[in-house]
């Protein structure tokens, strides 16, 4: 069976034992707390909105691109820069401080 449909044989004995049980928690988020604020916020505005309006209203909120467009504008700007440079930053987990 395995050649016939290209996969391992411990693939098929998994599955054909019944013990082929998908892995928990894989693949994208679903949303941000962000993300679900915005969407409610278009959802109670007209609760009778078709699917498209508001899959236009949520791309046209930015909510999916604007952190990866800050980020990828964030690296590009950083790209050449050297080991002195970088010996300067203070990275965090997400704490804002003011360093004077």
């Amino acid at each position: 069976i395995s050649e016939r449909i290209g996969c391992s044989q411990s693939a098929v004995s998994r599955h054909l034992s019944g013990k082929s049980v998908g892995r928990k928690k894989c693949g994208k988020k679903r949303c941000t707390r962000r993300g679900d604020r915005t969407l409610r916020k278009i959802v109670e505005k007209d609760r009778f909105q078709t699917l498209g309006d508001l899959r236009k209203q949520w791309t046209e909120s930015g909510v999916e691109t604007s952190r990866a467009t800050k980020r990828l504008t964030w690296a590009t700007e950083k790209q050449h820069w050297t080991v002195a440079q970088w010996s300067k930053v203070l990275f965090s987990d997400e704490s804002k401080f003011c360093m004077s």
